[in-house]
C-alpha cells in the first residue's frame, strides 16, 4: 500500500491512505477524529504493525469509557497523547495536551491561531490538524475522506473513513491552503490533485507517484 510522501518544514513525512500520517524519524503517528470503535481498532492495528511508532497523536476524537482496555492492549507500551482543548481529562487511557509541537511542527485538533492571511504569508509554524474531516465528492458513491497539504500545514481526514465531514471545495477550509495538494483516500491509493486542477480533477485516478513532493522554507 503506497505511502504520499511529504515535506513539510524540512521533515519528511508519509500520508498512508488509511488515514494517518507518519513522522518516522520522531517515531510519530498522528490519527484525526477518530471515534474509537472496534472497527477502528482494527484499523489502528494494522498501522502500528505497518509502521511501528513510539508516539500515537490523537487529534480531536472520542471513546466510550469500555473500549478503554482494547485501546490501552493495541497500543501496548506506546505513548498516547490525546491533542486538543476539549479534553478536561484523558478517556481511560492515555494522557491529554492541547497540543504537541516537535522540532518546528505543531499538531493541534483545531487550527486556531492566526487569520488565514498569516498562512499564505507562511509566518506561522507550519501546523497538522484534523476537525474538518474532510471529504471529497460527499454524498456520492465516490466519496473519499481527504488529507490536505500545503507549505503551511495539513489536515487529516476523519479517521476510520468518516464521510460526514467538510467539502473540500468549502472556502472556509480552502482558504487554509493557497496552492495545497488533496489526497483522496481511495482503498489501499490515493486519488491526488490540487486545488486549482479540483473541478476537473476529482476522477481522476493517479498511480504510486506524488511528485512534486510539498516543500516549506
Amino acid at each position: 500500500m503506497p505511502a504520499a510522501p511529504i515535506h513539510l518544514a524540512h521533515h519528511r513525512l508519509a500520508l498512508d491512505p488509511l488515514g494517518a500520517l507518519v513522522w518516522r524519524q520522531a517515531e510519530i503517528m498522528a490519527l484525526a477524529d477518530a471515534v474509537v470503535s472496534p472497527a477502528v481498532l482494527e484499523r489502528l492495528v494494522l498501522l502500528l504493525r505497518r509502521w511501528e511508532p513510539r508516539v500515537l497523536l490523537f487529534l480531536g476524537g472520542k471513546m466510550r469509557a469500555e473500549l478503554a482496555p482494547q485501546l490501552a492492549r493495541v497500543i501496548g507500551g506506546r505513548q498516547l497523547i490525546w491533542v486538543g482543548e476539549d479534553f478536561p481529562a484523558a478517556p481511560g487511557v492515555g494522557e491529554c495536551r492541547a497540543r504537541f509541537e516537535q522540532d518546528g511542527l505543531v499538531f493541534c485538533h483545531r487550527p486556531g491561531g492566526p487569520p488565514k492571511n498569516a498562512w499564505r504569508r507562511q509566518v506561522i509554524a507550519p501546523r497538522i490538524f484534523g476537525y474538518f474531516r474532510p471529504v471529497s465528492e460527499p454524498g456520492t458513491a465516490r466519496a473519499a475522506a481527504c488529507f490536505i497539504a500545503s507549505p503551511q500545514g495539513i489536515v487529516l481526514p476523519g479517521f476510520g473513513g468518516v464521510l460526514d465531514g467538510t467539502d473540500i471545495s468549502n472556502p472556509d477550509l480552502a482558504g487554509f491552503f493557497p496552492g495545497g495538494r488533496i489526497f483522496a483516500c481511495a482503498k489501499d491509493r490515493f486519488r491526488s490533485f490540487t486545488y486549482s486542477h479540483l473541478s476537473t480533477s476529482l476522477g481522476a485516478a493517479r498511480g504510486p507517484s506524488f511528485e512534486p513532493e510539498l516543500q516549506h522554507g
